[in-house]
């Protein structure tokens, strides 16, 4: 994603009228989910990094798991987290133009805690006979 700072480096805003906002994301939904739980969507780069703290790097994109079994992956994902950490990722620097930057990447310390927390709400959601599904969409989205 890409972010506008200005003033102070804790103050990023989403830029959604960027031609690049439109990017690949990864979504995980609930196989035949409602409308009244639209799924968790992922940039890419940190879709992977769940993906791999899950165990599923092998399964690659489209990718299913059993909500039972997501549910006890994201157990195992927590312990990992636990035990290496979740800091914050600086985002680069894409462009300076006066007094505003333009940067790319980069996320908060805990956030793939906080992520993973939706992910287990879902398999939670999807029960022990459901199944999660993640696949690559494309379009705007303001999820990071």
């Amino acid at each position: 994603m890409e972010y506008l700072q200005t003033r102070s480096p804790q103050s990023y805003n989403l830029i959604t009228n960027s031609k690049r906002s439109n990017k690949n994301m990864i979504k995980f939904l609930v196989m035949g989910g409602s409308a009244d739980w639209p799924g968790v969507s992922f940039s890419n780069d940190n879709a992977r990094e769940v993906l791999g703290l899950l165990g599923f790097t092998g399964k690659g994109l489209p990718g299913s798991a059993r909500g039972l079994h997501m549910q006890r992956a994201c157990q195992k994902a927590f312990l990992l987290l636990e035990k290496f950490g979740d800091p914050a990722i600086e985002p680069k620097v894409v462009k300076r133009f006066g007094d505003q930057t333009i940067t790319s990447g980069g996320r908060e310390a805990g956030y793939l805690t906080k992520r993973l927390e939706h992910l287990l709400q879902l398999a939670q959601r999807a029960g022990d006979l459901g199944v999660i599904t993640w696949t690559q969409t494309v379009g705007q989205s303001n999820k990071v």
